[in-house]
């Protein structure tokens, strides 16, 4: 019988009929021709000197595959004053913002003891009460409270204007402009003609806009049809491109415009997703495959592939800047549902569940910025809400369960909890509070108690996970304690050095743990933690697998190599304990560092491994046989190249 996929239906409508997939992801990044939106180089002008400069570095691992349309040239050299412009806007105006709302709680505070100063006397005759809260709380000692506070915001604000790229700094000494130049040297379109340009323009506003074919139809209703057509002329100058290769080929566009005239809007059982037409386009018109990412998804791929060294705080700033505009629009979209529980949200408007956390901001902060709760969250709370997305793999039905327990309004006491659910509080309280000061988990979970709305937003995220079919069997040591943990199942750092016992109130806390190796003396075992797809290409010699510096992987499903830290002898005791019969190993498999949509990828648990045989010293290459055959999604990232 003919393969479904190879039939002329199914090639016909292939853009609209396969899912998503990574499967050819990596020679997109390998092979292709990567073109840059305007936004992302305009975002260069957005982020601190040192999230710029890490940016920089990643984007030089990939410079030879780079080419930039002369319509994104344009809008970058044109566009970069009003970026800069808009920030020292924004930071000049808030001072005058900062008094505003300073003044406010003031007036409040004096509005209130006015307000009691005259219930006393009033209904208690009590003037004398009355004049000791007048010179408690007076007007002067009420200013003399709030200066600290004023200052201390002041400071920041003129840190904030020191910014080290001034609006002077934009002509030839442009440092921006001069390492974007020598990102992509002769790499860049010419211009189109007069003419051509003009023809493009009368295509998308006669005949592609009014018919909502993308890219760019949103664009329409701008002060000009050559300013609305500008999406219009990129992807144009891109189809053109690709039609003069020789040979066929890819092409990976990224930015940050998930508009639904890039992104076709999800329908109930698939996700947003870049449009099929376009795809279809690329490939009737010039034979090349297309792929679109956004920022986030791009600069994790170059970590991914190339080994780029991009930083938390770089990521952090890349997911702000790219979100700003699209947590605007989820904003006006809670602010349209009117709804304050995530999960009817997400029922309304069919968004998946990675949309609101993508954008770095937490239901929560949704709510309250789109005007539909008046609650104020403390500093702390907040920091707990920006945990939520380290919820979001969880994919057991046990530990669904014990977390949701543990967010009940009735929660049982420590004491009260069986030890599987004591160990669950355990790993639910490291993913929230990484570094805890309190001292014992009973305090953990009475604080917990008291945060109403982290707890019901995280039963939301809870109730809404999927649990891996089919689950896995719980892992059970020989001669040792059975362990919160489910073969195949993901968990985060936090959790599994909870659960192995590495991580207690008395420290080590996770948040200190770096290494890819981690010893449980309480357990008696070694867990691997290992991420796949590092340094998958050496940029000198194009797309090359670096096979040398990258030796972990699987070779079967059973059988998985494992390279050791460089400073383990095969005769050490580290090295003696991998050989010996009596220690266990449990190895974790993640495909790269960071998740599609910014957040740090869990690992997978594998399974107990037990040694067959190791090569060298310093490092070691030992060959484990894994107890449970890695499923086939694993095994499609974890196998050795």
């Amino acid at each position: 019988m003919q393969n479904r996929e190879d039939l002329p239906f199914s090639q016909r409508y292939g853009a609209w009929l396969q899912p998503d997939s990574d499967s050819q992801r990596e020679l997109f990044f390998g092979t292709g021709i990567i073109v840059l939106d305007a936004n992302i180089l305009l975002s260069l002008y957005e982020y601190t000197p040192a999230a710029r400069d890490d940016v920089f570095k990643a984007l030089e691992q990939i410079k030879r595959r780079l080419w930039l349309p002369h319509q994104v040239g344009l809008e970058f050299v044109r566009n970069r004053h009003s970026v800069l412009s808009n920030r020292l806007r924004s930071l000049n105006e808030a001072p005058k913002s900062v008094n505003q709302r300073l003044g406010e709680a003031e007036r409040a505070i004096i509005a209130a003891r006015r307000l009691v100063q005259d219930l006393l006397i009033r209904y208690g005759r009590n003037s004398t009460a009355a004049e000791t809260l007048a010179e408690m709380i007076s007007d002067s000692a009420i200013k003399e409270l709030f200066r600290p506070w004023r200052d201390q915001l002041r400071d920041h604000i003129a840190e904030l204007k020191e910014h080290d790229l001034r609006m002077d700094a934009l002509g030839l000494g442009d440092t921006v402009v001069q390492r974007v130049g020598e990102l992509f040297e002769e790499r860049i379109a010419l211009q189109p003609s007069p003419q051509e340009i003009r023809r493009r323009v009368e295509e998308a506003a006669s005949y592609r806009y009014p018919n909502n074919i993308p890219p760019g139809f949103s664009d329409s209703g701008k002060d000009t049809a050559l300013r609305s057509a500008g999406d219009y002329l990129i992807w144009e100058e891109i189809i053109e491109h690709a039609a003069e290769q020789e040979a066929p080929q890819r092409i990976l566009f990224v930015s940050s415009d998930v508009k639904e005239d890039w992104y076709e809007p999800p329908e109930p059982g698939r996700a947003s997703r870049p449009w099929p037409t376009l795809a279809e386009e690329l490939w009737q018109r010039a034979g090349a495959r297309l792929r679109i990412e956004t920022p986030q998804e791009f600069f994790q791929g170059i970590e991914s592939y190339f080994g780029a060294e991009i930083t938390d705080s770089t990521f952090s700033e890349i997911n702000a800047v790219a979100e700003t505009s699209n947590t605007e629009q989820l904003v006006a979209d809670v602010r349209e549902q009117g709804v304050t529980r995530l999960a009817d949200f997400l029922r309304a408007t069919n968004r998946p569940l990675g949309d609101v956390y993508r954008t770095g901001a937490s239901w929560n902060a949704l709510v309250r910025h789109a005007g539909l709760t008046s609650d104020v969250s403390t500093e702390e709370e907040q920091q707990l809400f920006r945990r939520v997305p380290s919820f979001l793999h969880v994919d057991d039905a046990a530990r669904i369960s014990g977390y949701l327990q543990l967010l009940e309004d009735d929660t049982p006491s420590y004491s009260e909890l069986d030890s599987s659910g004591q160990a669950y509080a355990h790993m639910l309280i490291f993913n929230l509070w990484t570094q805890p000061a309190f001292t014992t988990f009973q305090a953990g979970i009475d604080r917990l108690h008291a945060l109403r709305h982290l707890r019901e937003e995280l039963r939301d995220v809870l109730n809404m996970a999927r649990v891996r079919h089919p689950q896995g069997a719980q892992l059970q040591l020989p001669e040792g304690p059975s362990l919160p943990l489910y073969i195949h199942a993901a968990y985060n750092r936090e959790e599994i050095l909870t659960a192995i016992g590495k991580s207690g109130l008395s420290g080590p806390f996770p948040a200190n743990f770096r290494e890819g190796v981690a010893w449980g003396p309480e357990i008696n075992a070694d867990t691997l933690l290992v991420t796949m797809r590092r340094d998958r290409f050496r940029e000198k010699d194009g797309i090359e697998p670096d096979g040398d510096q990258h030796y972990d992987g699987a070779l079967t499903r059973s059988l998985f190599q494992w390279e050791s830290q460089n400073s383990t002898d095969a005769d050490s005791p580290v090295g003696q304990r991998y050989q010996s019969p009596s220690s266990r190993t449990l190895v974790f498999v993640r495909p790269r560092p960071r998740s599609p949509i910014g957040h740090p990828e869990p690992w997978v648990l594998a399974g107990q491994a037990d040694y067959i045989s190791h090569e060298g010293s310093r490092p070691m290459r030992v060959l484990w046989q894994l107890d449970h055959p890695l499923p086939t999604d694993v095994w499609s990232y974890a196998r050795k190249r």
